[in-house]
């Protein structure tokens, strides 16, 4: 989280991109702790959307694949501005639309939203792009909680009543990990859920968060629309049908499919500790973060990975 004063903020602007704000909104809803998101509205009634994060990112591939054609993707202003603490200031133009999260995808927008992953999955990549090692730090990191959970009463019980099931993951996350990454390399935006799509009031989608793109096998990307659902939205075989339709045919391996599914769940069990277990975390994050491990946990039994 940073500590970026709110009545600061528009100073950063102006001195990172000589934008004069005239009003700054915090924005509530995002899960990721390193990141806090404000609404900026400039002198000459223009607006924009900032990004502060307390740990840096590349700005590369996004305006990248803008150059290159892809509009869907929302790509920064200009260069970061990073302030004497540390903090990684974004700006971003502000785009009028509402995550897919809790509406999911109309039938003309998952065409679409195969078409715009053709785009990036075909588009190259600039240089430096990290590539997929298949030695993710989730596995290790959730290993690990075992011990420290019994710093929190609540979260120690959640481990306790579900210890079987979470050995399971670890396990099959092994499994799968050793058979995985059969297929070739391509750009993946590597959190491509519906909660990183905005829909326009005309229907049209736009991709947001682009903070940790990886060069990895496309099932990085399938994984949220095949072996999801990751949002509200039930996918059904209509559903996958019409981003076919948009996407083009691939095969998928499974192998590498399951083990990306398995891992982020074993990623978000994790990293929701880890925001409870953390002393700096205010009380609505903590329960947040304590609300997705109980349905992370509860879904996983009722649709096991």
């Amino acid at each position: 989280m940073t500590n970026i004063l709110l009545e600061d903020l528009g100073d950063l602007v102006s001195q990172g991109w000589g934008i004069e704000a005239t009003g700054v909104r915090r924005r509530t809803g995002g899960l990721d702790p390193n990141a806090s998101t404000y609404e900026l509205t400039a002198g000459d009634g223009g607006r924009y959307f900032v990004k502060l994060r307390s740990v840096p990112t590349s700005v590369a591939v996004p305006q990248y694949l803008h150059r290159n054609g892809i509009a869907a993707v929302v790509a920064p202003i200009g260069a970061p501005f990073t302030t004497d603490g540390g903090t990684q200031v974004l700006l971003y133009p502000f785009v009028d639309g509402t995550d897919c999260w809790a509406t999911g995808f109309s039938d003309e927008q998952y065409e679409a939203y195969g078409r715009i992953l053709a785009a990036v999955h075909a588009a190259g990549a600039p240089p430096d792009v990290p590539a997929e090692t298949f030695d993710p730090p989730s596995i290790g990191l959730l290993r690990s909680l075992d011990e420290r959970v019994a710093a929190d009463d609540e979260l120690s019980e959640l481990w306790r009543a579900h210890d079987r099931l979470i050995r399971s993951l670890l396990e099959r996350a092994e499994e799968l990990r050793a058979a995985a990454g059969g297929t070739e390399r391509v750009l993946c935006h590597a959190d491509i859920h519906t909660g990183n799509v905005l829909a326009g009031a005309d229907g049209s989608l736009s991709i947001v968060d682009w903070d940790a793109p990886v060069l990895a096998p496309r099932e990085r990307d399938l994984m949220f629309l095949l072996a999801g659902p990751w949002g509200e939205q039930p996918v059904t075989e209509h559903r996958k049908a019409l981003f076919h339709k948009g996407y083009g045919r691939y095969e998928v391996h499974r192998p590498t499919l399951d083990y990306y599914h398995v891992e982020r769940i074993v990623d978000d069990l994790g990293q929701f500790a880890l925001s409870v277990l953390d002393p700096a975390t205010d009380e609505e994050t903590r329960r947040t973060a304590l609300y997705w491990l109980r349905r992370n946990l509860g879904e996983t039994v009722a649709h096991p990975a």
